[in-house]
């Protein structure tokens, strides 16, 4: 992992404020047990472990073991600041 103390200050300064955007994208869950009705999936950052984001739960029609498509996208966006944390 990359922290902000091994970026130059000059191009750390630079690139305050600048915007960061990018797409998450969740295709299929696999292995869900037939037991299992409404599935959802949750994930996080590194940088904020505290934030989660989730889908929207689906009905599992499939049967154990099968694959499960979500075709979920989440747009996220962040600004540059002097703690910021690149892995």
């Amino acid at each position: 992992m990359m922290t902000t103390s091994d970026i130059p200050s000059n191009e750390l300064l630079q690139n305050l404020g600048v915007e960061y955007q990018f797409r998450v994208t969740i295709l299929e869950a696999s292995q869900i047990p037939a037991e299992y009705e409404d599935i959802f999936c949750q994930f996080n950052f590194l940088h904020q472990h505290h934030e989660a984001y989730s889908t929207e739960p689906i009905k599992n029609h499939a049967k154990s073991g099968s694959s499960l498509s979500f075709s979920h996208v989440q747009n996220v966006s962040l600004k540059q600041n002097s703690t910021l944390k690149y892995s």
